[in-house]
């Protein structure tokens, strides 16, 4: 993951309370692509709970 996208997922998780439950189109709708929460779900940033629903471990 490069810096940009780790500086990304950072001001997210900061943004929001922990445990907090992300859907993929509000994450679309402020600027993490599809392809973006792939990588992080790869990454072990989030983990899928549901269609379209994720949150953060």
């Amino acid at each position: 993951m490069n810096t940009e996208n780790q500086t990304k997922i950072n001001l997210l998780l900061q943004s929001q309370p922990q445990g907090v439950v992300f859907t993929s189109s509000w994450m679309v709708k402020n600027g993490y692509s599809l392809d973006l929460q792939k990588q992080y779900k790869k990454s072990n940033w989030f983990k899928s709970i549901g269609t379209g629903a994720m949150e953060d471990w």
